[in-house]
């Protein structure tokens, strides 16, 4: 009796082993998925120009930040370059400096910002 109560363990215990690997991996998937095309899925020369783009002080806007796309409603273009943007229904002022420009290659407005909130970038929209 005591062999088949182990022997019940040991495959309560494998099966919870196993549903935990096939946990990480999922994850692992969907992380992987999307850092290659990110959560919009672009093509990879569009990532890569993603990847390219630099505030004028030289900060990337891309590595390690969250991108938030934003609707035209959510920013306006202020007198002194700046921009002022509305996330969550909080407004923030972007400096110029933080002001991606050129070519908008996909069109709609994206702000970039770190982990812990600060704002890194701001691209417009080609609608400005």
């Amino acid at each position: 009796m005591t062999t088949h109560r182990h022997d019940v363990r040991l495959l309560v215990w494998i099966m919870i082993v196993a549903i935990c690997i096939a946990v990480a991996l999922l994850l692992l998937a969907v992380t992987r998925g999307f850092s290659a095309g990110g959560p919009w899925n672009h093509d990879a020369e569009t990532s890569e120009w993603f990847k390219s783009l630099r505030n004028s002080i030289g900060v990337p806007c891309c590595e390690d930040n969250h991108a938030i796309h934003l609707d035209p409603d959510d920013y306006v273009r202020n007198d002194d370059g700046s921009y002022t943007v509305t996330v969550d229904g909080k407004k923030e002022t972007v400096d110029a400096g933080r002001i991606i420009k050129g070519k908008n290659r996909v069109g709609y407005a994206i702000l970039w910002r770190l982990p812990n909130g600060t704002t890194t970038c701001f691209m417009p929209g080609s609608d400005i």
